[in-house]
């Protein structure tokens, strides 16, 4: 399905790409109203891959079949799974969640090298292109690109070591040799007189 929507994606990129040659002010907004429905559609599809089928759901809110169902019922399990779709609210299970964490893992792994390769192309041009006019304004640019660059790199790991307690095995083991060796030099220190 994703690759289904590569072509959308492109299509978006070459609309922003020639109307800044236009206008870049009508660039931008064009920009911004893409990136805007290209939210909203990905938004669309986590929703969608997060819902629970209408047999599952009749099952969990029934505890038959949708086929066995009433026609009324089904009529109402058929709308809260469409209200739910629409509202986005959906309880993420754990299938979800660990289809989750792989590809966010993959999609991290392509970011990086991406981004880097987008750092060094505004450094280069902020360095080697013949703007003189303009060369602070990309200097400048290209310092916040790199802070925001390292800042998402950074992220992973600063989530992690917010998130993961300490281990109290190591602490209470790295106190123990503390403890035995501020004793060891007491000990030794009231033995000597």
């Amino acid at each position: 399905m994703a690759l289904l929507n590569l072509p959308v994606l492109a299509f978006e990129i070459a609309v922003s790409l020639w109307i800044v040659r236009l206008d870049p002010w009508a660039g931008l907004i064009s920009t911004a109203w893409l990136a805007l429905l290209l939210g909203l559609f990905v938004r669309a599809l986590r929703i969608a891959f997060a819902q629970v089928s209408l047999e599952d759901r009749a099952v969990m809110e029934c505890g038959t079949e949708f086929d066995a169902l009433k026609a009324s019922q089904r009529g109402e399990v058929f709308q809260r799974a469409v209200r739910d779709g629409i509202f986005g609210r959906v309880k993420v299970d754990e299938r979800e969640a660990e289809l989750r964490l792989p590809a966010r893992g993959a999609a991290y792994r392509l970011l990086g090298p991406a981004l880097l390769v987008f750092l060094a192309g505004s450094w280069g041009m902020c360095l080697l292109g013949p703007f003189g006019a303009t060369r602070s304004a990309l200097a400048l640019t290209a310092v916040v690109v790199t802070w925001l660059v390292a800042l998402v790199l950074a992220a992973p790991t600063m989530i992690r070591m917010w998130t993961q307690p300490d281990e109290p095995e190591e602490s209470a083991q790295v106190a123990e040799c503390r403890l035995a060796r501020w004793l060891e030099r007491h000990d030794s220190s009231v033995e000597a007189p």
